[in-house]
């Protein structure tokens, strides 16, 4: 049989890596086996790399994430205060309030009573009946606030 040159080293490579070599090429052999074992770590290590450089943006990226949810779950719940703020401000109540607080108007039957702390005289708004004043120093006395508030959790029962 008339075989070509490249398989009759092929051949021949493959019963040297079978079947061992002759005993002046064994070394030749040893230090093929440490460089393909060389260049495998190589390549493993080079794979572990990657994959770790993969799992390191995987993390970072899952970080982001839920970064991002928490950040949409607060402007979540602040748009929803805002919508309840926005209900509040177009209702009737609001109007109302901000008649009677700001430009002193009443319902019928109400009466309008302006308590002011900078006079000892009271304050009469849209009606002629005079507002009570209830002075806390004049009931008490010239007791500091801090001996009142012993006096009433303590010494009363």
């Amino acid at each position: 049989m008339n075989r070509s040159p490249f398989v009759i080293k092929c051949w021949s490579l493959y019963n040297k890596i079978m079947f061992g070599q002759p005993s002046h090429r064994k070394f030749g052999f040893f230090r093929l086996k440490i460089w393909m074992s060389l260049f495998l770590v190589v390549v493993l290590g080079l794979l572990l790399s990657a994959q770790f450089n993969v799992l390191n943006k995987t993390s970072a990226i899952d970080d982001e994430i839920n970064a991002l949810k928490t950040e949409a779950a607060r402007a979540q719940a602040q748009n929803s205060g805002f919508k309840k703020m926005v209900q509040y401000l177009q209702s009737n109540q609001f109007v109302e309030e901000q008649a009677k607080l700001k430009m002193g108007l009443k319902q019928e039957g109400e009466k309008v009573v302006v308590v002011t702390t900078s006079s000892n005289s009271p304050a009469v708004v849209n009606d002629s009946e005079p507002v009570v004043s209830d002075d806390i120093s004049e009931t008490v006395g010239l007791q500091e606030r801090w001996q009142r508030w012993f006096d009433y959790f303590l010494l009363e029962k």
